[in-house]
């Protein structure tokens, strides 16, 4: 008999086996600890990396005792936000979980929440994958600029191929379109046909339709905020 590994690794390296497993003992529970901690760890160290920035640009041109109120300020903010993202993490979970059943309940009368949320949750791990790739790139970008970054912002998605072009629209929509988001969908796709039992075109069709409506909230923010800036300017 082949061992068979924790859900959260099956995911990746075996997918179609681990959603078997997780078919018939759905949970959400130890999703949450263990990617919760992972995303608390992952939120603690992009925090520190702009940190680094903050007290290399604007802290320079503050007085000391107003540098340490600013520092103090954002230390006690980063705590509060470090210690509800796995919160923030658990309401996105049941948002996505909540479009998907009401979706899934068109096409299959006997659809349950639990088991959506539980794929939701597993298929998470390539989230947090990509934000420590994220992570990990930023790091690297840190040490060949000397600690000068610029920004927070790296570029995973096909907004590269606009280069610096001003079709915000565009580049908006296109940042969404990454490695980790297309295996995301993909994962979710293959969890719900068999962990919920529809078939794999519905499943596609309400992750299709899940995914648009994300990255269609993220490219009128980002059409919006081009707006104000354009009329701050």
């Amino acid at each position: 008999m082949r061992w068979r590994l924790p859900n959260l690794v099956g995911v990746i390296l075996r997918p179609g086996e681990t959603f078997d497993h997780v078919r018939g003992t759905p949970s959400w529970v130890t999703p949450f600890i263990v990617l919760g901690l992972g995303n608390m760890c992952a939120y603690w160290l992009h925090s520190q990396i702009g940190f680094r920035m903050i007290e290399s640009g604007v802290v320079d041109a503050l007085e000391t005792e107003e540098a340490d109120r600013l520092m103090e300020f954002l230390g006690a903010a980063n705590v509060a936000i470090v210690g509800l993202s796995p919160l923030i993490m658990l309401v996105k979970w049941v948002a996505a979980a909540a479009v998907l059943y009401w979706l899934m309940v068109l096409v299959k009368n006997d659809v349950r929440f639990k088991p959506v949320l539980s794929v939701a949750a597993h298929c998470w791990v390539v989230t947090l994958l990509g934000e420590y790739v994220n992570l990990l790139i930023l790091r690297l970008k840190e040490g060949y600029a000397g600690g000068e970054l610029g920004d927070l912002n790296v570029v995973l998605g096909l907004d590269i191929l606009l280069g610096d072009s001003d079709k915000v629209v565009l580049a908006a929509f296109l940042e969404n379109i990454t490695v980790f988001s297309v295996w995301y969908v993909c994962l979710m796709i293959l969890g719900l046909s068999k962990v919920v039992g529809v078939t794999k075109r519905g499943a596609a069709l309400a992750v299709i339709f899940l995914w648009l409506l994300v990255t269609g909230w993220r490219v009128m923010f980002a059409a919006l905020e081009t707006r104000m800036q354009t009329f701050g300017g």
